[in-house]
């Protein structure tokens, strides 16, 4: 900071402070004396630009509008035209010269006469400001109404210092429509905003459409965002487009006072139909979101040769009351690891191919807490889905069959070769819901493998259920192993039973100790083809239970069976022993 001494100052005595002193706070930020001048000084800028000071003479104003209000700057008289008269860097003065300003102590954005009221659009003032300053801090102790505040095309750190930023009548905080080649590595760094969302607009907005390969990789760190209660829907309160290394991390979301119900969406990616809009390498970690709709939700594209997600890591989060987490559409080499779901209707809806989803907690979910779609433009293939913990709740579904994974496939084969091991399923609503559910219509998967897997309190492992006559079922080369001693409380481990359908387990292999103590192994209603399974260790009551209505044909062929102790083979109530032909093998161990 520079002391100016005052024509009514006459010696260095009469401030009686020495070099190094902190002398005040402006905005919050202490402020230490580091040289001393001597000029005129004015209250505010009003009074300076009255001023028939000559060009080389320095003057203080002590605020912008008023004396104290946070706008104080130092300025230097220059020629009249030497720059452009934006408000803060160049003041027009009324006798044709100009105010320069010196900004000794750092670009502070009520220096460019943001007012801070809550009321008045502060929005062109700050983008003034931010097309001057490296850093532009705010103050504290205001709250800023900010409409369409336009980041500059070069680096900038946006410091809002903790003040409320009111997102009303326009979208707030904005950087987008590169023009220039020179402007592609850009960073903007905006930080420790306290968002308060009051209509349905964006509080940041990054948007390039312009150019494939733009970096433009914006920083959003340590902010607050708060929907007001009066508020149910907005469209995003993050947007982003055809973007490379964007990082959202640090920040907490809250919506307002719907739980699980409303249509707040948080970080949102807009994919168009042009590879520009691609958004590469998205990072979001370690933030919070509660209440919040859709929190992390990446727009559905159209054509194959549009924009595409890849690359995107989103760990280390929290998401509480949400009601649909992460929605991610035609990903490649995404991470989601290690993020918390609690008390949520969906955790994660994914179409993606050499992914990993890994680590994450699912606590009480209460629709699903995975989603694994393969849709007609996309597979969800080699994907690594393990080490999750998924804890099922059914007290809020919406859904008639909740469970905790859900593995759909519209087209034939587009769910494939993908592994599933070593999850952790748990229901804490006893022998009510299945812990995995396959809805795939006539289309095949291929080559799934559940190895290692623990289940409890579930009625079904897994299921196939659908109330479409004549489909095909296949699960061809999957591999189901079960943990050591793993215990089923539930009627069926595995379960094709709603009306007569197909359904074919294609060359599977049950493996481990699986202790159905009592109950089925695999259930089938209707005509089936069982071929090529392997259970090296069984225990239990019943081991197969096919064609319970006695209708339809089940075929159970080059299969093994090896039971374990006293182990009741119930086929079926009509010749259904029949039915196990071709090369099939029960092998009877001790207890």
């Amino acid at each position: 900071m520079t002391i100016k001494i005052t024509k009514q100052l006459a010696t260095m005595e009469d401030l009686a402070i020495g070099i190094g002193t902190v002398v005040q706070e402006r905005n919050g930020v202490p402020l230490t004396l580091n040289k001393i001048s001597f000029s005129s000084t004015t209250p505010n800028i009003a009074s300076m630009q009255t001023t028939q000071a000559t060009v080389g003479t320095t003057i203080q104003t002590l605020g912008y509008y008023s004396a104290g209000d946070g706008g104080s700057n130092t300025y230097e008289i220059v020629a009249g035209g030497t720059g452009t008269a934006d408000g803060g860097s160049f003041i027009q003065l009324n006798n044709g010269l100009q105010a320069k300003g010196l900004f000794n102590e750092g670009v502070f954005a009520d220096q460019f006469g943001l007012r801070g009221d809550g009321v008045t659009n502060d929005g062109p003032k700050a983008t003034n400001a931010a097309a001057f300053g490296a850093t532009v801090t705010f103050n504290s102790s205001k709250s800023y109404l900010l409409q369409n505040f336009q980041l500059p095309g070069k680096d900038s750190i946006i410091d809002f210092n903790n003040a409320e930023i009111i997102v009303n009548g326009a979208d707030c905080v904005i950087f987008y429509a590169l023009t220039d080649i020179a402007q592609f590595n850009i960073v903007h760094k905006i930080i420790n905003g306290r968002f308060l969302i009051e209509t349905n607009h964006t509080a940041i907005k990054a948007h390039n459409v312009w150019q494939p390969g733009v970096r433009l990789p914006p920083i959003i760190s340590n902010n607050e965002f708060y929907v007001a209660w009066s508020v149910t829907a907005v469209d995003s309160i993050i947007s982003l487009q055809g973007l490379n290394s964007v990082n959202i991390k640090d920040n907490s979301f809250l919506g307002g006072p719907e739980r699980l119900t409303n249509n707040i969406y948080g970080v949102v990616v807009v994919l168009g139909d042009d590879f520009n809009t691609s958004v590469m390498n998205c990072v979001i970690e370690q933030n919070t979101f509660t209440r919040i709709g859709f929190p992390i939700y990446f727009h559905d594209r159209t054509l194959l040769t549009g924009g595409r997600v890849e690359g995107t890591s989103i760990q280390n989060n929290t998401f509480v009351l949400c009601r649909e987490c992460v929605r991610l559409n035609i990903g490649l080499s995404d991470r989601i690891q290690n993020n918390l779901f609690t008390q949520i209707f969906v955790g994660i809806d994914i179409t993606t191919s050499n992914s990993v989803i890994s680590g994450n907690q699912f606590e009480s979910t209460y629709n699903y807490g995975l989603i694994v779609r393969g849709t007609s433009q996309s597979f969800f293939e080699r994907n690594t889905v393990v080490g999750n913990n998924f804890k099922h709740n059914t007290a809020e579904t919406t859904v008639a069959n909740p469970c905790c994974i859900l593995i759909t496939a519209a087209t034939a084969e587009k769910v494939r070769f993908s592994d599933f091991s070593n999850n952790v399923f748990y229901s804490v609503n006893n022998n009510t819901i299945d812990a995995v559910i396959f809805e795939i219509g006539s289309n095949n998967i291929i080559g799934l493998n559940f190895s290692g897997c623990q289940f409890l309190n579930f009625d079904n492992a897994f299921s196939s259920d659908t109330s479409t006559e004549g489909q095909i079922r296949r699960f061809t080369g999957s591999t189901f192993l079960f943990g050591t001693n793993r215990l089923f409380d539930d009627p069926d481990v595995f379960s094709n039973e709603t009306n007569p359908t197909y359904g074919s387990w294609d060359h599977g292999v049950f493996g481990g100790v699986l202790d159905a103590r009592g109950v089925d192994v695999i259930s089938c209603l209707g005509t089936s083809n069982i071929t090529g399974l392997h259970f090296p260790e069984v225990k239990g009551k019943r081991v197969l239970i096919i064609n319970k209505s006695g209708g339809g044909r089940t075929l159970v062929h080059s299969s093994t069976f090896v039971l374990v102790g006293a182990v009741d083979r119930t086929l079926g109530p009509d010749r259904s022993i029949e039915m196990v032909k071709h090369f099939t093998q029960w092998l009877e161990i001790g207890s």
